[in-house]
Order: structure tokens, then C-alpha cells, then sequence
């Protein structure tokens, strides 16, 4: 029964966030390949670009924009 109830724990807010539309909210914000500022940059958002958040990575959200997925640091969002 702990097993089942730890699971919905972890599942349920990870399905809720998943598809979820944000928005860059800074100026400029660069897209990583990785979830870290060390890895290759493969786009760079402006202010206003709408996105698709599939899940979140410690401080980092896995993200789709048109046919791209990257990491983007959630203090952008």
C-alpha cells in the first residue's frame, strides 16, 4: 500500500506539468541540448516565445518549441 501511495505522490504532479504552455519571460533566453549552462546552446528565445513544458530537471524545464526540445532554466520562465 506505501509502494502505491508513493508512486501517485511522485506521478501526479509530474503528468500535471507535462504539456503545460509557459512563456519566456526574460529578454532573452538561451535553450541547452543539457540541463546546465555548460552545455551547447541549440536556440535562443525572446520575451513573449510561447513554449511547451514536458517536465522539470532540478531548476531546469524540458521544453518543446516548434519541432526542438531543450532545457531552459526555469528562472526564464
Amino acid at each position: 500500500m506505501k509502494r502505491i501511495m508513493l508512486l501517485i505522490l511522485f506521478l501526479v504532479p509530474a503528468l500535471c506539468l507535462a504539456g503545460e504552455r509557459v512563456q519566456v519571460k526574460v529578454q532573452k533566453a538561451s535553450v541547452f541540448n543539457q540541463p546546465n549552462f555548460f552545455s551547447k546552446a541549440v536556440a535562443t528565445l525572446q520575451f513573449g516565445d510561447q513554449l511547451e513544458m514536458e517536465e522539470v530537471v532540478k531548476d531546469w524545464a524540458k521544453v518543446k518549441f516548434g519541432q526542438q526540445r531543450g532545457y531552459i532554466h526555469q528562472s526564464a520562465l
